[in-house]
């Protein structure tokens, strides 16, 4: 079947190619510099396919709009997969405390697709009676992971200032694009919402995080607030954030993504051996494309 679609041209792979079996996949990642030629729209999706064995590849812009992927409903009845594999890596009583299984399964769609398209595909599927399980790290493990790094001298790559300024700058990043005001109340729980336990972890308050804000927009937080009422200032203020939560090669960002890159490729593996043949992935669009040629192998060379 015809899988997705996505607006670009092919690329022509260099180097290693998924015309070559090699013994690691992972190797196949590919680099900050290639995923930056590769251009897309909203959705990067693709299949792969080894006889019998079947796997699709569903990336998405993050989203909180319904209508941005309506389509899901649809891709789950077509596919009927075996297994779904999504980027949620705590369980959705972790994401609504309080809340029985049944009572989040009864929940609105909007009120799901609100926190973000990935808790409402896992929310979707699961619904449906499909067999879901994550392929990614939760955040607060990929903290720590991260927060344990050496550097070549041996000593800590990153400390926890940095941990907090990328925390802080993603969050507010995504308040603009979700469209919403950017309060201190706002990005704290969402903070809370997609690293449960990092409060605790980081000794994480409202107050060190309006710090960090304030340090790289240079304006108070209440000022950032009231600019957002100003569509010229909104978009000035969106992009600086966008820039400086942008992944570098040193970053704590960085370091996290490579992880969780590695680590769906090993679940990936994992679930091809266990014996599932119609493998549904959801993710970011990034981790999409970073895993194309890796994906494409896997199932070429099996």
């Amino acid at each position: 079947m015809e899988f997705g679609t996505r607006k670009e041209t092919q690329s022509t792979e260099q180097g290693s190619s998924i015309d070559e079996t090699v013994s690691d996949p992972k190797s196949l990642l590919r680099s900050p510099d290639e995923v930056e030629k590769i251009k897309y729209e909203d959705r990067y999706a693709y299949s792969a396919t080894n006889g019998e064995e079947n796997i699709f590849i569903d990336g998405r812009k993050h989203t909180n709009q319904l209508q941005k992927i309506h389509d899901f409903e649809k891709t789950l009845a077509e596919i009927n997969p075996d297994l779904v594999l999504t980027e949620v890596a705590s369980t959705l009583e972790t994401y609504f405390p309080g809340k029985t299984i049944d009572e989040i399964s009864a929940m609105d769609p909007k009120e799901i697709i609100d926190r973000q398209e990935q808790l409402y595909f896992t929310w979707l599927a699961r619904k449906q009676g499909f067999k879901v399980q994550s392929w990614d790290i939760s955040g607060l493990d990929q903290l720590k992971a991260v927060l344990n790094i050496k550097a070549e001298n041996n000593e800590l790559k990153h400390n926890t200032t940095e941990a907090i300024t990328w925390l802080a700058t993603y969050g507010m990043r995504k308040l603009y694009e979700d469209g919403k005001e950017p309060s201190l109340e706002a990005l704290y729980d969402l903070i809370l919402f997609a690293v449960p336990g990092v409060e605790k972890y980081l000794d994480l308050t409202s107050e060190k995080i309006a710090e960090v804000v304030e340090k790289e927009a240079g304006l108070p937080f209440n000022e950032l607030a009231s600019r957002s009422q100003n569509e010229a200032l909104r978009a000035k203020d969106q992009d600086l954030f966008t820039k400086s939560s942008d992944p570098s090669p040193d970053s704590v960002a960085h370091d996290m993504n490579t992880m969780r890159d590695n680590n769906a490729i090993d679940v990936i593996l994992d679930a091809k051996k266990s014996g599932h043949k119609n493998i549904l992935v959801t993710a970011g669009a990034t981790h999409a494309v970073v895993w194309e040629k890796a994906i494409k192998n896997i199932y070429r060379s099996s």
